[in-house]
């Protein structure tokens, strides 16, 4: 199951403007750093807020959802979250997803809708 999931994550990441790559946690550390600090994570507490944010958020936000899946992976590239706490993470993120749309194309909409 992770394979898949790993992979699908790995396609959402490009809609955040990621080069793909098959693994979702493949990014250089410094750089998953960097990019957690401009979208305003600056440490774990931070994080760990904003997950659980994304998590509780009303149905119809999926660019927070998004924002949750890529906040994973950099935190999981950055070394903030074990490989399987990242992986938990959007294990739960992705269930979230599924029980809010239907399909992916309903996820796709709505992602363009919120972007």
């Amino acid at each position: 199951m992770f394979d898949a999931l790993n992979a699908w994550w790995a396609q959402q990441l490009v809609l955040c403007d990621w080069a793909f790559t098959p693994h979702p946690l493949a990014v250089d550390a410094v750089a998953a750093e960097q990019r957690l600090l401009e979208l305003g994570i600056t440490d774990r507490g931070a994080l760990a807020d904003q997950l659980f944010f994304a998590l509780g958020a009303p149905s119809g936000s999926a660019d927070q959802l998004l924002g949750a899946l890529e906040w994973a992976a950099l935190a999981g590239a950055a070394g903030w979250l074990s490989q399987a706490q990242a992986t938990n993470w959007a294990h739960h993120l992705t269930r979230r997803i599924t029980s809010d749309y239907s399909d992916q194309r309903a996820w796709l909409s709505d992602l363009r809708r919120a972007l």
